[in-house]
């Protein structure tokens, strides 16, 4: 009974709340309930370009691109359209790029970060700004502000945010003068909030945990743990430096290359100590790491150092005495070396992807998995290295950033292509703009009826009765519209979309009947309309 009026409280429409509501239709010329790629942005001859860093945002339904070459440019790309070849919704010329092109991304299209470095002072120096975009900004192709960094960093340099983006990290290394500066910026002005430097013979690799009160370096031969405030937390001396480095997003597990091994730190209230040590036997080495949020979840790339073409990706829980997936990619002639080039977790460790250069044979170099089952859910076969990899944070969604060539070759074009699993309950089908339709679908298996629910999204989800999930919309705000589901437990919808726009947290979600159940779906989808 307490669902029951419930659902007549929130379910009840009227005329001020009237959309309109899409006749059933065929099937989409492409299925977005089924796992497979969605779009591609694919470099020319006569625009030449290599994709240098990507990152989802807006609760990945935008992937923010950097883009090195000629004409070097940061893009803005919907993830949701089929499309042959997409046109960004947003580019950002960055000409005179050179070195370090990275991106980093809030939960929202208002924050939207680039860091960019550039030749001089001296012909043997570089200079970095890291800037900030906003897509509803006056002047979205205006940065909102630009912090230049006076120091030189001809090296490594890094820019993280936080979750919520209230706060940036720039790692900035200088080879000549072998100062490392780290600095945390605030995301709505880029003031300086602290900064500290120290000097250090190299810097392979940093990583920080998602609140960024914590810091991981590889410097040198050692890995060093430092928190926000300075203070050095762990020194650790390595039998060979590494680029394997990671710190999990709760700041409380260290993953790092070690000679043939890949140890595994935990922190208590005593410091940190060894918990867990991993190999792949012979002359494997590991050369990519990602940890979970919660440090439980641990995905490996390792590569053999003596065959070159031999590289392994492996997916563990760190509790376990196995590992959930293995796989082990040789190559199968020619002279090419394979390399692991990338290694992300979504941050709640359900989805692995593993990114590497391959050997230009059939083998992918490309590969999205499931943590619980194992399974690769995707194996792509580019044809070319891939260079970065983003993943959305439910792990839904893959980016690809690739080489058309290999990375051993001369080549300089490229392209960017994003994959769906096809999982989401509630799928965008076209770009919204003001003033025009959009069009969506629900799904789920033995649905009879779907709702479309639509209204501000909630702090947090409302449970009712015995309904799977809850409802993300705010209870006394919600309007809805609803179909009869074809025998998949598929309704198509249209909502007209107001000439001002929908506001930044109008929210929409689905609700399932049928086959003795009712659901909400586990996807609330934020439109962004610009």
């Amino acid at each position: 009974m307490l669902l029951r009026s419930a659902r007549v409280a929130f379910f009840a429409t009227s005329a001020a709340f009237a959309t309109l509501c899409a006749p059933a239709s065929a099937a989409q010329a492409s299925d977005p309930f089924v796992a497979g790629q969605r779009w591609r942005s694919t470099a020319s001859a006569q625009d030449a370009w290599l994709p240098q860093s990507l990152s989802f945002a807006a609760r990945g339904e935008l992937l923010w691109s950097a883009q090195a070459g000629a004409n070097p440019r940061l893009e803005l790309f919907d993830s949701a359209p089929f499309s042959s070849q997409l046109a960004p919704r947003a580019a950002h010329a960055r000409p005179g790029v050179a070195g370090v092109f990275a991106v980093a991304a809030g939960r929202d299209a208002r924050a939207l970060f680039a860091l960019s470095q550039y030749p001089g002072p001296t012909p043997a120096t570089r200079w970095s700004e890291l800037s900030r975009y906003d897509l509803f900004a006056a002047d979205p192709n205006q940065p909102v502000w630009a912090r230049t960094f006076a120091a030189p960093t001809n090296g490594l340099a890094r820019v993280q945010a936080s979750r919520t983006a209230d706060e940036l990290l720039a790692t900035l290394y200088d080879q000549s003068s072998q100062s490392l500066r780290l600095e945390w910026v605030r995301g709505a002005d880029g003031v300086e909030l602290a900064a500290h430097i120290y000097s250090t013979p190299s810097l392979r690799q940093v990583a920080a945990s998602r609140d960024l009160a914590r810091v991981a370096l590889s410097v040198g031969a050692q890995v060093r743990v430092v928190a926000r405030s300075g203070a050095l937390e762990l020194s650790h001396a390595l039998a060979t430096p590494t680029n394997a480095l990671a710190l999990s997003g709760d700041g409380q597990r260290l993953a790092f290359g070690d000679g043939g091994a890949l140890r595994v730190f935990a922190r208590s209230a005593s410091g940190w100590s060894a918990a867990r040590e991993f190999s792949a036997g012979g002359n494997f080495v590991a050369t990519r790491v990602a940890l979970s949020d919660d440090g439980a979840t641990l995905a490996i790339g390792w590569w053999d150092a003596q065959q070159t073409q031999r590289v392994r990706f492996e997916l563990w829980n760190v509790a376990e005495a196995a590992p959930r997936y293995a796989r082990e990619l040789s190559g199968s002639g020619g002279v090419l070396q394979n390399f692991p080039e990338s290694v992300v977790l979504s941050p709640d460790g359900r989805r692995a992807a593993f990114g590497a250069w391959g050997t230009q044979d059939t083998q992918p170099e490309a590969l999205l998995v499931d943590a619980q089952s194992g399974q690769e859910l995707f194996a792509l076969d580019l044809g070319g290295s891939v260079r970065t990899l983003a993943l959305d944070e439910g792990g839904t969604r893959l980016a690809v950033g690739f080489k058309h060539t290999h990375a051993n070759l001369v080549g300089a074009t490229g392209e960017v292509r994003c994959f769906d699993t096809g999982e989401r309950e509630l799928q965008l089908l076209s770009v919204p703009h003001p003033g025009a339709p959009v069009q969506l679908a629900a799904r789920r298996a033995l649905a009879q009826r779907v709702y479309l629910l639509r209204g501000p999204l909630a702090a947090q989800p409302t449970p009712f009765g015995s309904a799977v999930g809850g409802l993300w919309i705010e209870r006394l705000a919600v309007a809805s519209q609803s179909r009869q589901a074809d025998a998949s437990g598929r309704a198509n919808f249209t909502l007209a979309v107001p000439l001002g726009g929908w506001p930044e947290n109008f929210a929409l979600q689905a609700y399932f009947r049928g086959g003795g159940q009712a659901a909400f779906s586990r996807h609330v989808l934020v439109p962004v309309v610009r």
